[in-house]
């Protein structure tokens, strides 16, 4: 998703917020680390703190529909057209969509130790063949696992994040339709996720389709971040890009003095108190929700965001790095879970089941499994993007 934002609506001037950039790289990262302590999440003997961590890490997917949101809906869209865009959304995700989850459908039919989907199943091709009516009832499934994404456990956010662009019309008019709909809109969509969403699951659950209680969990438990990122930048995306350019021009103004042995001069110190203390908004609406995880995971939220404008200096030194792990991001989330399934798979060959699990429970192992997966993934996304008949694969 491209990451820009213009000063103004219909403006040709365009200013690159650094910050979202890195929103996306930490949120992946922290993505592929929620999925190496996945492994060993049910055993009884994980240390507790592992448990901790695992928690902790699990506001990166809001982060991720948070960042989407400031620039999706909160792009200042002046005249343009959104059918182009829709357009282009579907094709650079959905087609890679598609082609992940035909790999990842074929992994679980095939009976892939490491998922069991959204119902504990666990497939063999030798049991498929058995019978006519067992094959054509799970291949009858196969809609099912588009709709939801739980072909495998992570794809659930890429139908969600689709929908989420179908609907820009809708809520990108919406935010700016007056003064103050903004907030109207995020508040009206919190209300709609902590009162309607109980009456809605009782119906889905009448229904008993179980891909679409998951489609539309995921759509109800989102939709409000997805409202914060389009406020937080209508209110302070102008902001944030001034304050981005400043400080990039303050950084050459200082290396240029550096460089030619004139005194350096001094660097910005004032932090616009405005925007670190509306990332927290977040922080606040989360104390409403009504259990402690919740709550820690909005916290962490407001936090992070704060803590990346507050940044901006850092971003602009590694800015080239930065953009080009920022636009790797969705490669990393579709390729991500095959060398999970690797790393599995080794450390069941190099001891018993019993002991495998065990290496699952270690420090030192998962920082092993994290780092491994962070160089191998945006390795192979990079390697990706590098070739024409290949960088449709990562989508983005």
């Amino acid at each position: 998703m491209e990451n820009r934002t213009s000063p103004a609506s219909g403006s040709k001037s365009r200013t690159r917020i650094l910050a979202f950039d890195a929103l996306r790289v930490f949120a992946i990262v922290l993505v592929l680390g929620i999925h190496t302590l996945m492994t060993g999440r049910e055993l009884d003997w994980r240390p507790s703190q592992i448990d901790a961590f695992d928690t902790w890490l699990h506001f990166a997917v809001p982060l991720f529909v948070f960042v989407s949101g400031a620039l999706v809906w909160g792009k200042p869209w002046g005249d343009k057209k959104f059918a182009p865009f829709i357009k282009g959304r579907l094709k650079r995700v959905g087609l890679p969509y598609l082609f992940w989850s035909a790999i990842y459908i074929t992994l679980l039919f095939c009976g892939t130790p490491g998922n069991k989907a959204i119902y504990g199943e666990q497939y063999d091709w030798r049991l498929l063949i058995a019978t006519k009516e067992s094959l054509f009832n799970i291949m009858g499934r196969i809609p099912g696992y588009l709709l939801s994404g739980h072909s495998w456990y992570h794809l659930y956010f890429i139908p969600m994040i689709i929908t989420f662009y179908i609907v820009t019309p809708l809520f990108a008019r919406g935010m700016r339709a007056f003064k103050g709909s903004a907030e109207l809109v995020v508040v009206a969509a919190y209300v709609v996720k902590m009162m309607a969403w109980p009456h809605v699951l009782r119906a889905l659950n009448d229904v008993g389709n179980p891909f679409l209680t998951s489609y539309t969990t995921h759509v109800f438990q989102y939709l409000f971040l997805m409202a914060l990122g389009a406020w937080f930048m209508i209110r302070f995306g102008k902001l944030a890009g001034a304050h981005s350019a400043k400080y990039q021009q303050a950084e050459s103004e200082r290396l240029s003095a550096l460089a030619n042995g004139r005194s350096i001069p001094a660097g910005p110190t004032k932090i616009n108190a405005k925007l670190p203390a509306t990332a927290m908004f977040a922080g606040v609406l989360g104390q409403l929700k009504p259990t402690q995880a919740m709550m820690q995971i909005y916290k962490n939220l407001g936090i992070f965001i704060a803590l990346a404008f507050v940044l901006e200096p850092l971003w602009a030194r590694i800015k080239k790095p930065l953009i080009t792990a920022s636009s790797l991001s969705f490669g990393v989330y579709y390729v991500h879970p095959l060398f999970v399934l690797a790393a599995q798979r080794a450390s069941l060959s190099l001891s018993s089941y019993a002991a495998m699990h065990d290496f699952w429970t270690r420090w030192p192992f998962l920082i092993t499994v994290w780092i491994f997966l962070i160089a191998a993934s945006f390795g192979v996304s990079y390697l990706f993007s590098k070739s024409k008949y290949t960088r449709w694969l990562i989508g983005g």
